[in-house]
């Protein structure tokens, strides 16, 4: 009986956690969006290659959840926190990379705001059975020469 209770209340108090760390990351800034959706990711998948009972596991995926968002979140910045380097260079290198390959998956600059809602509209696409171009450079090129002979006229 006493560890159906703490198991309750630790699963209820990483949910409440878990639940302001979601409400966070849709308030705060991207950067915490990213890295929550980085740190539940992460959990969960540690959560599972323990053999937990599944209110202990997802207890342990709302623990590693809002420890990792905000570990990455409020240290991302290495140049104004040296001490923290090898833990922000590792953080800062997983989230690059992410940021590289959903760029890369939807043909857009890296560092095009987007580049991850390019991403995931492609994902789509193939899934839905389009084509597997970005698309909008298609029509936006379309869009440019139909502009440009207007502006002759």
């Amino acid at each position: 009986m006493r560890r159906q209770v703490a198991e309750l209340a630790l699963t209820l108090s990483f949910t409440l956690a878990f639940a302001l760390s979601f409400t966070l990351s849709f308030t705060l800034s991207l950067a915490l969006t990213l890295s929550f959706a980085l740190a539940l990711t992460l959990s969960f998948a540690l959560a599972l290659s323990f053999a937990l009972a599944l209110s202990f596991a997802l207890a342990l995926t709302f623990a590693l959840t809002l420890t990792l968002t905000l570990t990455f979140t409020f240290t991302a910045d290495v140049a104004t926190r040296p001490f923290d380097a090898p833990l922000l260079a590792v953080a800062e290198a997983v989230l690059r990379a992410g940021a590289y390959a959903a760029a890369a998956h939807a043909q857009v600059a890296p560092d095009t705001p987007g580049a991850f809602v390019a991403a995931l509209a492609v994902e789509q696409r193939r899934d839905a059975g389009g084509t597997e171009g970005a698309g909008g450079d298609e029509r936006r090129g379309d869009d440019e020469r139909e502009a440009a002979g207007r502006r002759k006229a």
